[in-house]
């Protein structure tokens, strides 16, 4: 932690602007968009009796409003728009319902335990998903990592339209049963509400909706907003070293993608920079990123977003130890060093 908040000091010392404690209620609106955006959608295929074309272009601007607001969630959760808990909770169940994804649960695994515990082994981050100390002694161990998206495995590719929402269900039932002192700071029994609210809406939608209906409005943009999320989410971390501490500049790279995305999705490309400030609004992070790019530039890796995609499709996921991936079927390994100098420059 003394490396983490030197280099939070050397940062805001450069920038005085850049504030972790400022909020941005209007950001809120945003979301109200495009929870109002897909609403509409809906409510529009439901009334007319519409062309599969239309329907198949309702499909991915639904799944498309629906990523964006998984997006809006993560940074409304981290409290730079309200201070306002139950304001939180409210505007973020709309965008979760779509990963039946406990808001109580989020606060938890991503705000607390990701961030304090980024790429440490033994189950304390929840998204060190190639932790093969823990996979090694399960029967379906390499399955699994077989299935995490990546290095081209044809499993990997059938998963990847739930990979995220599989996660969801085994941090929620799995992983934060197996160690409950690290979730103590959530309520399991609001977790637990929230989760079976949202199996009880799935179940009456799919037993009161045609097929047709069902499909398009709902299993799509699950499967689409999966895709997006994992080939965002996925790529900063899962191709960097393990660490025992907190630091952002080892454990993360940040992504060059193109503006667009990166206005959409509230600068979620800026990976490194938000470890760094993670309670800061996502406005601030371009400020962040210079600030990075001319004091540490030999540690700070800013990527392509097509590059980091290249990288990943090509790099197996399980971890041999702190330095190097590799794959348990074949013993390929790549260390992660070298990748950086290679793939990140």
């Amino acid at each position: 932690m003394t490396e983490f908040n030197e280099l939070r000091r050397n940062i805001t010392a450069i920038d005085r602007s850049i504030s972790i404690h400022k909020k941005f209620p209007l950001q809120i609106f945003i979301g109200v968009f495009w929870m109002a955006l897909i609403a509409g959608m809906i409510a529009l295929n439901l009334k007319y009796e519409l062309p599969l074309t239309i329907s198949i272009l309702s499909s991915l601007i639904i799944g498309i409003a629906f990523s964006v607001l998984n997006f809006f969630n993560h940074e409304l959760l981290h409290g730079s728009m309200t201070r306002s808990l139950p304001l939180m909770r409210l505007m973020s169940y709309p965008g979760f319902f779509i990963l039946c994804l406990s808001a109580e649960l989020w606060r938890t695994w991503h705000n607390q335990l990701h961030h304090f515990n980024t790429n440490q082994l033994g189950g304390v981050d929840p998204d060190l998903a190639g932790d093969w100390d823990r996979l090694k002694n399960r029967k379906l161990g390499k399955l699994i990592l077989k299935m995490i998206p990546g290095w081209r495995s044809w499993p990997s590719y059938i998963a990847m339209p739930v990979i995220f929402s599989a996660q969801c269900i085994n941090v929620t039932w799995v992983r934060s049963r197996e160690r409950p002192k690290l979730y103590s700071s959530m309520s399991r029994k609001r977790v637990v509400t929230e989760t079976l609210i949202y199996y009880l809406i799935w179940a009456v939608l799919l037993f009161t909706l045609s097929f047709q209906h069902f499909f398009f409005l709902f299993l799509i943009p699950m499967g689409i907003t999966n895709i997006v999320i994992i080939n965002y989410v996925g790529l900063p971390h899962n191709m960097r070293p393990l660490s025992q501490d907190n630091k952002p500049l080892l454990t993360a790279i940040s992504l060059k993608s193109p503006w667009i995305l990166d206005l959409i999705f509230f600068n979620f490309g800026h990976h490194c920079e938000h470890h760094v400030f993670p309670e800061a609004n996502h406005t601030y992070l371009p400020r962040v990123r210079k600030i990075l790019l001319k004091e540490y530039p030999h540690d700070f890796h800013l990527v392509t977003h097509w590059k980091a995609l290249q990288a990943f499709y090509k790099t197996p996921r399980a971890y041999l130890d702190h330095d190097h991936l590799f794959d348990p079927t074949t013993l390929r390994k790549v260390n992660l060093t070298k990748l950086a100098e290679t793939e990140f420059s």
